[in-house]
């Protein structure tokens, strides 16, 4: 039987409109966008490329060792990265308990991996134990009282001058700065370091201070006496020495033979002896304006000359023996004489002399003890090497209140300091 179409209808319309209700009431799926990974901070020290961070830890790394030893126990990614960059500047006491295990850590560390960069020393501060000086244990020694003198003992053992010449033959090609010193026991008269230890040249030295030596022969380990020195420090720009009062006196020909490329020049605890009066003598000739361009030290731009302090009641009354009185005399007239020779005259600057101007600097006399070179050691490697104008300003004067400063000339380069680093008494 059909059915009628008005129901036909009615129901299609009603079957429409639930469609069309169905279809409003449903929920429309809402796009979620695409997940990312968590993001890092921008400044992440692991997203630092490996070259910046030895680069970051080489500036950090100029107190001696400390900085490096805390970088290399801060995690074993940190100590991989500060490898390199922990010896950049070392400070050492070269005690024999302390000089192989440092030398092993040294040898160790420098054996780099695939790809890495090695080791090397750059900035090196050592200092000696009175024990390595003969002159203090020696049995004849006779500038110290008997009842000072304990069991002598061997003053070099052959196993410490063999680490202590292999660290500086493995250290020899990179050094750029070198300051030496004996480390004061409060036992020993400052009396000079003899310590055969060098048998190679330093072709990348830039700066050097030997404190308690008069001259870098005794460093020399020469295994046959005939045979020529090398020049130690053929690119040396700055070298400071302050010898010992025992000492006989600076040798400038040594001196030149072994840095023949020096600017600036200091010489402390200058003793009254006939051989520094004569070696002043020689560096007068080297200072005159009317020496040859060509001659010995013709870079030479700056020198510092700091005797010894005199002899009580110089400067006052002298009422003692005139023996001491008249050493010191003919030192200080020495010393005048550079001074006096490195002046240019005006007919000097008019003839158009081809060596540029010296300047002078004598500070005050005073006398170093071991502790105070110890100290003088420190103090260069705390605050470098200051400039011409500081030294200048530190300069004294004589009994006449004559400045003891010589006029800087103008195309004078002010020296600037190199890198500071401190002493590492231990390991």
């Amino acid at each position: 039987m059909e059915m009628p179409p008005a129901i036909r209808k009615q129901d299609l319309r009603d079957r429409g409109d639930s469609t069309i209700t169905s279809s409003l009431h449903r929920p429309v799926p809402v796009p979620h966008p695409p997940s990312r990974p968590p993001s890092r901070p921008p400044y992440s020290m692991d997203t630092l490329p490996l070259e910046t961070l030895q680069r970051v830890f080489q500036l950090a790394c100029t107190d001696g060792g400390h900085t490096g030893c805390a970088l290399s126990l801060t995690s074993k990614a940190v100590r991989a990265a500060a490898r390199v960059s922990r010896f950049h500047s070392v400070g050492l006491v070269a005690h024999p308990d302390i000089s192989h295990p440092f030398l092993t850590l040294y040898e160790r560390e420098r054996v780099p991996a695939v790809g890495e960069p090695t080791a090397r020393i750059a900035h090196l501060s050592i200092a000696f134990p009175a024990l390595a000086d003969a002159s203090c244990r020696s049995p004849t020694a006779s500038h110290r009282p008997q009842d000072d003198l304990g069991p002598w003992r061997p003053p070099f053992p052959r196993q410490y001058l063999e680490d202590v010449r292999r660290l500086f033959h493995l250290i020899a090609p990179d050094l750029r700065s070198l300051v030496l010193c004996r480390a004061s026991e409060g036992k020993c008269e400052p009396s000079e370091l003899a310590l055969p230890i060098f048998s190679t040249s330093f072709p990348m030295l830039h700066d050097v201070s030997l404190f308690g030596l008069a001259s870098p022969r005794p460093l020399l380990a020469l295994h046959d006496d005939n045979l020529t020195p090398i020049p130690l420090f053929p690119s040396a720009k700055r070298l400071e020495l302050a010898p010992g009062p025992l000492s006989k006196g600076v040798s400038l020909d040594e001196l030149a033979w072994h840095a023949p490329c020096i600017a600036e020049l200091r010489l402390s605890n200058l003793q009254p002896s006939p051989s520094t009066i004569d070696s002043l003598a020689g560096l007068a000739k080297v200072v005159s304006p009317s020496s040859h361009p060509d001659s010995t030290w013709d870079a030479l731009r700056t020198v510092t000359l700091r005797p010894c302090a005199p002899p009580p009641g110089v400067h006052d009354g002298w009422c003692g023996d005139a023996g001491p009185k008249e050493q010191y005399t003919g030192l200080w007239r020495a010393l005048q004489r550079v001074r006096w020779s490195a002046d240019r005259t005006p007919a000097q600057c008019a003839a158009g002399y081809a060596r540029a101007g010296t300047q002078v600097v004598l500070p005050e006399g005073r006398d170093y003890t071991d502790a105070e070179l110890q100290s003088l050691a420190r103090r260069r490697l705390v605050n470098g090497w200051e400039d011409d104008e500081a030294v200048g300003r530190e300069a004294g004067r004589n009994c006449d209140g004559e400045s003891h400063v010589a006029p800087r000339p103008r195309h004078t380069p002010v020296v600037s300091g190199w890198q500071r680093t401190t002493i590492l008494h231990s390991i």
